[in-house]
């Protein structure tokens, strides 16, 4: 397994993409829509930038397939 930043437009697709592939059998699941997860990490939508930084990871397996995602905000108001 590896852990890969979320850098480049496929690692930000598969972050966002991971959870429908994760809960696509469960009937209760309902799909939040991408363009809102996009927006926490796009510093022009989201004033936390202003005052802080987040980082993204996703975890591959050995056949490629992503299997995991972390996420971690660092606020410097309280840093």
């Amino acid at each position: 397994m590896r852990i890969t930043e979320v850098s480049t437009p496929g690692t930000a697709k598969e972050f966002i993409g991971l959870t429908a592939r994760l809960y696509k059998n469960d009937p209760h699941w309902i799909e939040p829509l991408h363009s809102d997860i996009e927006a926490v990490f796009n510093p022009e939508l989201n004033n936390f930038f202003n005052h802080g930084s987040c980082t993204r990871w996703i975890l591959v397996d050995e056949s490629g397939t992503c299997i995991g995602r972390v996420a971690a905000f660092i606020n410097t108001k309280k840093a």
